[in-house]
């Protein structure tokens, strides 16, 4: 560990419990994930982006994501430690589907991405053009599907059709549906 990178963390630690005594609350967040780093760019500059701020639904799926609004929740799977919380964001027809979840560690959530990505392949999405696996972020993307994790936080947006649990392919306009809600999701 470095020290620029170890005073970055006992500063953050020293404003969080100055805020805390004064009765306010942590005007940083939490310290960004560790882990190590994809090589090159990074789609969506995920790497950039904060953690949900907790791991309730609107916590974890905003009511809104730029042009998209959530319109249905889904918390059939046991929430989101159990399985995951889906929601669904429309923006005029465009339809995108999210599945959030939170694992018990940031190494936990890479392996969900790894693991969500094989069981992909088995269902017949197409190969990653986007991936890095075991890197913090984590992440894979197919044509129409973004798998990404960020901390101990693990998300899935779908824009393909699906026909029973076998995945379609995404049209390209599927493809630019799930570009722009990426591009606007803030985790």
């Amino acid at each position: 560990m470095d020290l620029d990178h170890l005073l970055g963390g006992l500063a953050r630690t020293t404003l969080k419990l100055v805020w805390e005594r004064l009765g306010g609350t942590d005007p940083v967040g939490p310290a960004p994930p560790q882990g190590p780093a994809p090589t090159g760019p990074v789609p969506f500059d995920l790497d950039r982006r904060p953690l949900p701020p907790g791991e309730s639904v609107d916590a974890l799926l905003p009511r809104a994501a730029g042009e998209f609004s959530r319109i249905r929740v889904h918390d059939r799977f046991g929430g989101p430690r159990a399985g995951g919380v889906l929601g669904l964001y429309q923006a005029g027809s465009a339809a995108v589907r999210v599945l959030a979840a939170a694992a018990s560690s940031p190494e936990a959530a890479r392996r969900l991405v790894a693991q969500c990505r094989a069981g992909e392949r088995e269902a017949g999405v197409p190969p990653a053009v986007a991936e890095s696996l075991d890197t913090e972020p984590s992440y894979s993307g197919a044509p129409g599907s973004f798998i990404w994790s960020r901390g101990p936080y693990v998300f899935c947006a779908s824009s393909h059709d699906t026909e029973g649990d076998v995945a379609l392919p995404a049209t390209p306009a599927q493809v630019a549906v799930l570009g722009r809600f990426l591009a606007a999701f803030p985790y």
